[in-house]
């Protein structure tokens, strides 16, 4: 949540000798401007600094009426961490931990288990990015995916039909922290590697998909982390309240 931020109307009140219906009015007026100012900066905000996770982050944002003067305007994790962890920052953590206590995981008959993990991507001229998809293709790679998916649809993407560059594996840097150290990690395959075009919860786009299991090697689900965005903080920095509240206050007494 944003700090409080306190508009203060009785000098208006007291000028212009308003009365409590005509106060009552104005202060609403004036708080739901405030509330609607600070949120458009937030949006513009967002749209400037996220891509693939702007949709998830915004649909976590909330805008709550908790009194007649009164809103609260912040962001829940109750769907999903990856909003706060976007806002606040986050330290590297092993995906694999999240995965073995997901409620989607299969479990094998030998007391382990496993997960399939869909990765999406858009097509290279897609105009912005949607929150379900982690990248865009190539040019490079979108061609040859899209050559294929005409002769043998559903089929991935092999090794040998990578061009070189993007058939490398990957190596992911040792990452160290105060509390914690994870060694470096070397992909088994490209990145590329499985690319088709494949239907997603009924719409259709390009991606793969990767196995983790309990036997996946260890740092193989590693996530670096985030730097904390702040976009909360950005948008109050660039909030003018003052000219908000002159603004709707002239035109709130020039119509009574």
């Amino acid at each position: 949540m944003i700090p409080p931020i306190q508009i203060d109307i009785s000098e208006i009140v007291e000028s212009f000798s308003l009365s409590k219906a005509q106060t009552d009015a104005l202060m609403k007026r004036t708080l739901d401007g405030v509330v609607n100012e600070f949120t458009s900066i937030w949006e513009n905000n967002i749209g400037k600094e996220l891509g693939s996770s702007r949709n998830e982050y915004k649909r976590a944002i909330f805008v709550e009426r908790i009194g007649e003067f009164t809103t609260v305007i912040g962001i829940t994790s109750r769907d999903s961490k990856l909003p706060l962890m976007l806002e606040d920052g986050a330290s590297p953590f092993d995906m694999k931990e999240g995965f073995a206590n997901s409620g989607k995981r299969k479990l094998k008959k030998d007391g382990g288990w496993y997960l399939t993990i869909p990765f999406r991507a858009s097509t290279p001229d897609a105009i912005g990015e949607s929150a379900a998809f982690s990248g865009k293709l190539p040019p490079e790679i979108h061609k040859i995916a899209k050559a294929k998916s005409k002769t043998n649809p559903g089929l991935g993407l092999k090794k040998s039909e990578l061009p070189s560059k993007f058939a490398k594996v990957s190596t992911r840097a040792k990452i160290s922290t105060a509390k914690q150290e994870y060694a470096a990690y070397t992909h088994k395959s490209s990145i590329y590697e499985g690319v088709a075009k494949r239907t997603f919860k009924n719409e259709s786009s390009y991606g793969s998909f990767r196995r983790v299991s309990d036997n996946s090697d260890d740092n193989s689900w590693v996530h670096p982390g985030f730097t904390a965005k702040k976009l909360m903080d950005k948008s109050l920095t660039e909030l003018r309240v003052q000219d908000v509240v002159t603004a709707i206050t002239d035109e709130f007494l020039e119509n009574i």
